[in-house]
């Protein structure tokens, strides 16, 4: 998955998509889980958060770049 959206200004659209598809790639991957790490700045993959918070923080924080292997 490209991954160069991480690195654009939370304002372009391609880090909305990026986003969006980041969002979409966690919720197919979460087993049923209702939260998972929030990859925010603030964050930084160390909080458990709804779906919904996450993406919130994503636009609000910036997404943690630092963060490569989604897993």
């Amino acid at each position: 998955m490209d991954k160069s959206w991480m690195h654009c200004s939370k304002m372009a659209k391609e880090y909305e998509d990026g986003v969006e598809k980041f969002m979409r790639f966690t919720i197919a991957n979460v087993k049923g889980n209702s939260v998972i790490r929030c990859s925010c700045t603030k964050c930084m993959n160390l909080s458990f958060r709804t779906h919904k918070v996450v993406r919130e923080h994503l636009y609000f924080h910036g997404f943690d770049v630092s963060y490569t292997t989604w897993s």
